[in-house]
């Protein structure tokens, strides 16, 4: 079973095609990259993929799963980097792994482990009572890549996800995102 199956996607806002006839089967285990330049429809494509837009035509299968807007069991098993960070500015980024572990169903304690486990590998563990509004546009990336990877989703969805980060950043990113592929 495929990880991903876009089947003649398509997206059109208004008189533009924003995607056009898109096929794409993406094995369970791989890391895939979408690479275009600014405004060639890869966060629409994410956006399709993770049930935000609706397409105009074609389908999304996730996880042999037809991607609908109210799958709500699909969600739980997928991970998302948004383009956009969506972020409390007034939480720490702790208490951002408590919320999402919570909404997630993890266990206190498996929430909390897994939440050091990421942040430790990200360097953020010392700056885990730092609140979000306080932190650089780097560790937010860095925060809601934790948050993305909290419950070991099956597939995750990455927007970006070296976006304005040094270079050390970047590396960790790139093991983060090995080390979830391999599970």
């Amino acid at each position: 079973m495929p990880a991903i199956e876009l089947l003649n996607l398509a997206k059109v806002f208004g008189s533009k095609r924003a995607v056009d006839d898109v096929n794409l089967i993406v094995e369970k285990g791989r890391i895939f990259a979408l690479f275009g330049a600014n405004g060639s429809g890869k966060s629409t494509i994410i956006n399709m993929m993770t049930g935000l837009l609706k397409p105009t035509s074609g389908s999304v299968r996730i996880l042999d799963t037809p991607v609908g807007h109210y799958n709500i069991e699909l969600k739980r098993k997928i991970g998302v980097l948004p383009e956009r960070l969506a972020l409390f500015g007034s939480l720490s980024v702790w208490e951002h792994i408590r919320l999402v572990g919570e909404t997630y169903g993890l266990e206190v304690g498996e929430a909390t482990f897994r939440g050091e486990q990421l942040l430790r590998y990200l360097d953020l563990w010392e700056d885990r009572f730092t609140k979000i509004e306080q932190c650089s546009f780097g560790m937010k990336k860095k925060a809601s890549l934790a948050l993305a990877l909290i419950h070991n989703p099956e597939v995750a969805f990455l927007d970006e996800p070296f976006e304005g980060v040094d270079p050390i950043a970047s590396r960790n990113i790139k093991a983060a995102i090995e080390s979830a592929s391999a599970k």
